[in-house]
């Protein structure tokens, strides 16, 4: 697809532009004509809040609504901003200015700029708002996106951002350039209040046409693949639809990729276990000094944006019911747990829509090949090879590359070392050799592409455990094949954004079109993509059917070396993924086996199973440094809550604060056998490393000293 630097001169430009020009005709509501004071007004007359505070008024009497009515005008004032023409052409010529001082690009594909314009321009006719829904990876991501549009001459949207970015001087700034803090939680005793408001004010932005942006994910991913999403939001705008507020809206998914992302460091420490760095005005300033001098040379390469089609949310929602209502009575309108089922649906249409248009960087191929390399490094000769055939895979796939045209291959693997230089390790003997320095940040670009090979990657390890537990077996049947990768898939189902959860087909390489769309009887469509990437494999030779028996997959050599290079590489991207998990249940063994009643506080689990994790990784016992990363070890935990295999519990203490304890399930504490038993049943899925050990030909000491502190507080 060809791309085009945004900074420069745009598509439909005869000479390159200023700042300014595009936005002088911007398509869309003119924000700087807006009465946000007829906003607040409205606000308070929101139908919702409006029951709520006679609710207030019939429970409590008159005064407490006129409490409550104060707090929900207070509340409203605080979310509406008055955009500054001034304000956001200074801020954009600012951001142009700071981000060609870190990044060589801004790049966007040329046909879907071109339909971002139509559908801009058909939005403002309609007089109705473009709901922006980016990727979050960085704080660098509202500056590009807000930047895009300020060029392209789409009118800016009011943009949702957390509360922690509210700091003095610097927060005033951000909301006169359209954005609007909100709290990251809506508990609280004053929570009903605030969301009917949060809810009231985007239902005044979608009334009068002004164009919205939120992140989906609810937070920037600290590990490179997209964050399951989080309703609240978008559940608001389908709300405003249902209700009969507003007739419709326009949802447009936007990846944002990176050659590099500036907080690759913060994030690799924060996984580790420290604590998130609050937002400061001095530390921003410090920030930005410290950027401005070290990073000068452009050295985080390039900015990689992709805009998906964008669709009518009023046709996505007639759509889904009409498939719901075929299967069974469905009505978002007056159930509520239909409505939620409707959030979900479409925040997952929109991460996988954010998937199918992501544009993998030449830098995260390279940070993939040198994960991904068995062995401790691997030659100049050898990278090169790997990343062609990499880069290749990935296309195959249907995926984009983002790899310059007309550039030396050389050149560009080259840049992308110099980008992550100071995560590899360059060794200058006979032939360079090339090793990882930083395995935690380096998996953060690995991450960027496991969306691409997540349903095969799975399928992979699944095959690898018949392997690995019966070396002299020969075969295993598909539907064996197809029982274990449902339960590893169910298993992992917190960690991907998979393609049949939001009943779509996915299109595999090797398979036509026509046979890829027939979904047996009584199949899932996250069964049938499953079914379909087997087949994919079998036809790109990465797994081999029996000549004498169609229905069985022949097994691989229990020698990596004789493997499919596909097929070992497959494994390598989700095998960091399951040692987290099996990690967890290795802690939940270690911390419970002589306890059942424990009851642990989940903050200090984790630490102390991170702690554990190290030492395990040290003595070989733990294939990936990666896999002892907080989040998935997180994700794990609510995985095994949501299993029964373990209980979170809430316990409020005498100043009222809430602190989340973990415990075994019931049945776990009935019979500690079950948890070795289900260890093990993980356990398969791991990769057999040369001298990797079992837990148990370890002395439990370990175990003891790892979590010591735990048995000796409770």
């Amino acid at each position: 697809m060809p791309v085009f630097d945004v900074r420069g001169q745009l598509p439909h430009e005869s000479t390159p532009g200023k700042p300014f020009d595009a936005y002088k005709d911007m398509l869309g509501q003119n924000v700087f004509e807006v009465s946000w004071e007829g906003v607040i007004n409205d606000i308070c007359k929101n139908h919702v809040v409006k029951e709520l505070l006679e609710k207030e008024r019939a429970g409590k009497g008159k005064k407490a609504k006129r409490v409550m009515k104060a707090k929900a005008k207070e509340m409203a004032t605080g979310l509406t901003q008055g955009f500054n023409s001034w304000l956001i052409c200074a801020f954009s010529i600012c951001t142009n200015i700071l981000g060609s001082n870190l990044y060589s690009g801004l790049h966007l594909d040329e046909d879907q700029y071109v339909e971002l314009r139509e559908l801009a321009a058909k939005a403002a006719k309609e007089r109705r708002s473009l709901i922006f829904l980016p990727s979050h990876k960085s704080h660098i991501d509202y500056m590009a996106i807000h930047y895009l549009l300020f060029r392209l001459g789409i009118a800016l949207p009011s943009v949702a951002a957390g509360e922690n970015l509210n700091m003095p001087f610097v927060g005033s700034l951000l909301q006169r350039s359209g954005a609007f803090f909100i709290r990251r939680s809506f508990g609280g005793e004053d929570g009903k209040i605030y969301t009917a408001v949060v809810g009231a004010y985007i239902e005044e932005l979608l009334k009068r046409g002004i164009n919205i942006e939120f992140f989906p994910e609810g937070g920037r991913s600290r590990t490179g693949k997209l964050l399951q999403p989080k309703v609240g939001m978008l559940g608001m705008v389908i709300n405003a639809l249902l209700d009969g507020q507003v007739e419709d809206a326009y949802i447009i998914p936007i990846s944002v990729q990176y050659d590099r992302i500036m907080e690759g460091n913060d994030y690799a420490n924060e996984l580790l276990g420290a604590k998130k760095k609050k937002e400061t005005v001095s530390g921003l300033v410090n920030q930005v000094q410290t950027l401005a001098v070290t990073k000068s040379n452009k050295s985080f390469g390039s900015i990689e944006v992709r805009i998906a089609p964008g669709f009518s949310l009023r046709e996505y929602i007639n759509e889904h019911t009409a498939f719901k209502q075929k299967i069974s009575p469905w009505d978002p309108m007056t159930n509520i747990v239909h409505r939620v089922q409707l959030y979900k649906s479409a925040a997952y249409r929109v991460m996988d829509d954010i998937n199918r248009i992501s544009t993998i960087t030449p830098s995260s191929i390279v940070g993939t090949v040198l994960l991904t390399t068995r062995g401790r490094g691997v030659g100049r000769e050898e990278l090169f090879k790997k990343v062609l055939w990499l880069k290749e895979e990935i296309e195959k796939a249907g995926a984009d590359v983002s790899w310059p045209k007309g550039v030396p291959t050389s050149e560009i693997i080259d840049l992308s070392l110099r980008v992550l230089a100071d995560l590899v390790e360059r060794h200058y003997l006979l032939e360079p050799v090339y090793s990882v320095k930083n395995h935690l940040e380096l998996s953060f670009y690995r991450n960027t592409m496991v969306h691409v090979f997540a349903e095969k990657a799975i399928i992979a390890a699944s095959l690898h455990s018949f392997m690995r537990f019966d070396p002299a077996r020969k075969s295993v049947s598909q539907q064996e094949l197809r029982e274990r990768t449902g339960q590893l898939s169910r298993l992992l189902k917190n960690e991907f954004v998979f393609s049949g959860n939001t009943g779509r087909i996915r299109i595999q390489p090797g398979l036509s079109v026509t046979s890829a769309s027939k979904a047996l009887p009584a199949e899932t469509p996250l069964e049938t993509n499953f079914r379909l990437a087997t087949e994919s494999m079998v036809a790109q030779s990465i797994l081999q059917l029996d000549p004498n028996d169609a229905n069985e997959i022949l097994l691989f050599s229990t020698d990596p070396e004789l493997w499919n290079p596909t097929f070992t590489f497959l494994c390598m991207l989700v095998w960091p993924f399951i040692e987290s998990y099996w990690l967890c249940l290795a802690g939940f063994k270690a911390a419970f086996s002589e306890k059942v009643n424990l009851i642990i506080r989940e903050e200090q689990f984790i630490e102390q199973l991170q702690s554990f994790g190290q030492i395990m990784f040290h003595l070989g016992n733990l294939n990936f440094f990666e896999s002892i990363s907080k989040e998935p070890i997180k994700q794990a935990l609510t995985a095994y809550i949501e299993l029964g295999v373990a209980v979170r519990r809430e316990i409020e203490d005498a100043s009222k604060a809430v602190t989340n304890y973990i415990e075994l399930g019931t049945q776990f504490k009935a019979d500690i056998t079950k948890l070795f038993e289900f260890e093990q049943g993980i356990g398969m899925f791991r990769r057999q490393g040369k001298f990797q050990k079992d837990l148990e030909s370890y002395p439990s000491y370990l175990a003891r000293l790892a979590f010591a502190s735990t048995r000796s507080k409770m």
